[in-house]
């Protein structure tokens, strides 16, 4: 599904036109949103070239850019997102992580002793680094140096 994302009106500076960007989500996320859902996006930031004719190999230097999201999750109406928010402000989501207890949203998802003894067994094997790279992206074939970067 592809949405065109708006920035909120109060967000905006007094006399410019709020930017837009296209957003494609995929999966669960289809439907998830409707027309004015304040919504917090998080995904990848892309740029896909242009083609100068349909059936030309010609690409213009300028690109198309897009967001394919990850997550979405759907803000309060009555929750306003100033520019203190992108500015850098305080919000809830930044003041519980700051203080360390979990939101309203987000599960108990506490590290238990038998989770951190199985974290600590496998820090200790020799093979751990190779281990790693095996089971980050089983599904690409190789491009072990690459996964070995990240």
């Amino acid at each position: 599904q592809i949405i065109k994302l708006q920035e909120a009106p109060e967000a905006v500076p007094e006399g410019e036109t709020p930017s837009s960007i296209t957003m494609t989500v995929f999966d669960n996320l289809v439907d998830f949103v409707l027309p004015g859902d304040r919504v917090v996006v998080t995904g990848i930031f892309k740029a896909a070239g242009v083609r100068t004719k349909s059936t030309s190999r010609v690409m213009k230097s300028v690109f198309k850019t897009y967001l394919d999201a990850i997550h979405v999750s759907k803000v309060e109406r009555n929750k306003i997102m100033t520019s203190e928010l992108v500015s850098g402000g305080t919000n809830e989501y930044q003041s519980a992580f700051e203080e360390g207890q979990p939101r309203e949203d987000e599960e108990d998802s506490a590290v238990t002793e038998a989770d951190e003894e199985a974290l600590q067994a496998l820090a200790h094997r020799a093979d751990i680094y190779q281990l790693l790279t095996k089971s980050l992206a089983p599904s690409i074939f190789a491009m072990h140096d690459v996964k070995k970067g990240l």
